[in-house]
């Protein structure tokens, strides 16, 4: 992963974790999301290479390229659900990799 791809992707991290930070301002509890919102924030860049990286590996670059997934407004809710889906599951993906990269 070059440092273009992870300035490029911090900027979904941060979005998302103001966004979601905003929304649970008013709960009682906010303080204890927090600090994980901001660790999937940094770690979200990662998170979505290993998942493009792990996809691609069983798929080819045209498939996400035509049919179902071609450019049409369609194709922004899937990309919004991909964002949410690897902005969630930032920190256990990046606790896999780096597990199996020292084992």
């Amino acid at each position: 992963m070059s440092k273009r791809y992870y300035l490029n992707n911090i900027i979904y991290g941060v979005l998302i974790f103001v966004f979601t930070s905003y929304s649970l301002y008013q709960t009682e509890y906010n303080y204890l999301f927090i600090p994980f919102l901001f660790l999937n924030a940094i770690l979200f860049p990662f998170s979505k290479y290993n998942i493009e990286s792990i996809v691609l590996k069983f798929t080819s670059q045209d498939f996400w390229n035509k049919g179902l997934f071609m450019e049409t407004p369609a194709k922004s809710g899937g990309e919004l659900l991909f964002h949410l889906f690897a902005f969630i599951f930032a920190i256990p993906l990046c606790i896999i990799v780096l597990l199996k990269k020292v084992g």
